[in-house]
Protein backbone atom coordinates (compact mmCIF):
# COMPACT_ATOMS: atom_id res chain seq x y z
CA UNK A 1 0.00 0.00 0.00
CA UNK A 2 1.74 3.60 -1.03
CA UNK A 3 -0.76 5.11 2.02
CA UNK A 4 -2.49 7.26 -0.84
CA UNK A 5 -5.74 5.90 -1.59
CA UNK A 6 -8.22 6.29 -4.41
CA UNK A 7 -10.67 7.96 -1.97
CA UNK A 8 -7.86 10.33 -1.05
CA UNK A 9 -6.61 10.73 -4.06
CA UNK A 10 -9.96 12.06 -5.29
CA UNK A 11 -10.33 14.65 -2.56
CA UNK A 12 -6.95 16.04 -3.67
CA UNK A 13 -7.26 16.14 -7.38
CA UNK A 14 -9.10 19.54 -7.41
CA UNK A 15 -6.39 21.29 -5.54
CA UNK A 16 -4.08 19.13 -7.88
CA UNK A 17 -5.49 20.82 -11.13
CA UNK A 18 -6.54 24.17 -9.39
CA UNK A 19 -2.62 24.69 -8.76
CA UNK A 20 -1.21 23.32 -12.04
CA UNK A 21 0.56 26.06 -13.56
CA UNK A 22 -0.89 27.57 -16.70
CA UNK A 23 2.38 28.29 -18.14
CA UNK A 24 4.30 25.10 -18.09
CA UNK A 25 0.94 23.45 -19.38
CA UNK A 26 1.59 25.79 -22.31
CA UNK A 27 5.32 25.21 -22.39
CA UNK A 28 4.50 21.40 -22.17
CA UNK A 29 1.88 22.04 -25.50
CA UNK A 30 4.61 24.14 -27.35
CA UNK A 31 7.57 21.93 -26.98
CA UNK A 32 5.36 18.93 -28.39
CA UNK A 33 3.08 20.77 -31.07
CA UNK A 34 5.14 19.67 -33.74
CA UNK A 35 4.60 15.94 -32.64
CA UNK A 36 1.49 13.45 -33.80
CA UNK A 37 2.38 10.93 -30.76
CA UNK A 38 4.02 11.11 -27.31
CA UNK A 39 4.96 8.04 -24.97
CA UNK A 40 4.52 9.14 -21.87
CA UNK A 41 5.65 7.33 -18.34
CA UNK A 42 4.01 8.01 -15.29
CA UNK A 43 5.70 7.00 -11.52
CA UNK A 44 3.54 7.17 -8.86
CA UNK A 45 0.35 7.67 -11.24
CA UNK A 46 -2.03 6.85 -8.27
CA UNK A 47 -5.59 7.25 -10.38
CA UNK A 48 -4.15 8.69 -13.83
CA UNK A 49 -4.82 12.22 -12.35
CA UNK A 50 -1.44 13.67 -14.81
CA UNK A 51 -3.38 11.66 -17.46
CA UNK A 52 -6.85 13.95 -17.54
CA UNK A 53 -4.32 17.07 -16.58
CA UNK A 54 -2.07 16.88 -19.65
CA UNK A 55 -4.00 15.29 -22.25
CA UNK A 56 -5.49 18.82 -24.05
CA UNK A 57 -1.68 19.68 -24.09
CA UNK A 58 -0.05 16.99 -25.90
CA UNK A 59 -0.37 15.24 -29.60
CA UNK A 60 -3.34 13.68 -30.24
CA UNK A 61 -1.94 9.86 -29.94
CA UNK A 62 -0.79 9.24 -26.73
CA UNK A 63 0.47 6.19 -24.78
CA UNK A 64 0.53 6.45 -20.77
CA UNK A 65 2.21 3.69 -18.80
CA UNK A 66 1.17 3.94 -15.44
CA UNK A 67 3.38 2.57 -12.94
CA UNK A 68 2.21 3.11 -9.00
CA UNK A 69 3.35 0.85 -6.41
CA UNK A 70 -0.27 0.01 -5.18
CA UNK A 71 -2.91 -2.07 -7.68
CA UNK A 72 -5.44 -0.65 -5.98
CA UNK A 73 -4.80 3.02 -6.89
CA UNK A 74 -4.23 1.43 -10.47
CA UNK A 75 -7.66 -0.42 -10.63
CA UNK A 76 -8.94 2.85 -9.78
CA UNK A 77 -6.92 4.81 -12.84
CA UNK A 78 -8.45 2.03 -14.77
CA UNK A 79 -12.47 3.25 -13.76
CA UNK A 80 -11.47 6.91 -13.08
CA UNK A 81 -10.07 6.91 -17.00
CA UNK A 82 -12.58 4.98 -18.62
CA UNK A 83 -15.17 6.96 -17.36
CA UNK A 84 -13.59 9.95 -18.32
CA UNK A 85 -12.87 9.19 -21.37
CA UNK A 86 -15.11 9.56 -24.68
CA UNK A 87 -14.94 5.88 -25.45
CA UNK A 88 -12.66 3.30 -23.30
CA UNK A 89 -11.58 -0.52 -24.49
CA UNK A 90 -10.08 -3.05 -22.20
CA UNK A 91 -7.85 -5.28 -23.38
CA UNK A 92 -5.45 -7.62 -21.50
CA UNK A 93 -2.42 -5.38 -21.18
CA UNK A 94 -4.45 -1.96 -20.81
CA UNK A 95 -6.74 0.31 -22.00
CA UNK A 96 -7.50 2.13 -24.95
CA UNK A 97 -9.25 5.50 -24.81
CA UNK A 98 -10.65 8.49 -27.11
CA UNK A 99 -10.78 11.77 -25.37
CA UNK A 100 -12.13 14.52 -26.82
CA UNK A 101 -14.12 13.63 -29.95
Amino acid sequence: MSGFSPAWLALREPADQAARNRDVLAACALTFAARSSIKVCDLGAGTGASVRAFADFLPTLQVWTLVDHDPENLDAAVTALSAWADESERHDNGVVLQHGL
